[in-house]
């Protein structure tokens, strides 16, 4: 494979396979995201989403060995009563509700997991196979979501322009500033 800004996109096939692995993680987060949106509102759909902290602190303790700070399990005691008190009032949204969660567990592990790789991988490869992991999932899911309509020519433009400069330069972006 060749050079992206002098960066090659060869690694190791085994490699390829974990970073690709891993994005996955990344697809399934957004998905149970809009799953959350499908099956509920606005509110419930990021209700359970300031859980993550929490679950980040958990997930490196468990994988790596990162004792968390005490803040982070005050904070995150905080958050998962609200979440108590919003599931509680808000019982025809319940399904929104899990799914909030679901994608704030989901999107915690890819957090824990990629921190990590962006130390050892330079973020255009790294990237590039997340996303192409991030895409065979939403790819796969979308039969799951049951979008009704085909997206049009205009539609398609769309959402290359959002999936390339909001998705994947600011993904890029973002795993630039993890190293």
């Amino acid at each position: 494979v060749g050079g992206v800004l002098g960066v090659t996109l060869r690694v190791p096939f085994r490699q390829m396979l974990v970073l690709t692995a891993v994005g996955t993680l990344i697809g399934a987060h957004w998905m149970c995201f809009f799953a959350a949106g499908k099956a509920s509102n606005a509110s419930m759909t990021v209700a359970a989403l300031p859980t993550t902290l929490v679950w980040t602190a958990l997930f490196e303790w468990l994988l790596y060995g990162k004792r968390p700070l005490a803040m982070e399990f005050l904070l995150g005691a905080i958050m998962f009563a609200a979440v108590w008190i919003i599931f509680r009032f808000e019982v025809d949204y319940s399904a929104g509700l899990w799914f909030s969660l679901a994608s704030a567990v989901i999107g915690s592990l890819f957090a824990a997991i990629n921190g990590q790789l962006a130390q050892r991988h330079h973020y255009i490869p790294l990237s590039l196979y997340q996303m192409l992991g991030a895409c065979l999932v939403s790819s796969a899911a979308l039969p799951l979501l049951q979008t009704p309509v085909l997206p049009t020519v205009a539609d398609v433009g769309w959402l290359l322009v959002l999936s390339l400069v909001c998705t994947v330069y600011a993904y890029t972006a973002y795993v630039e500033l993890l190293r």
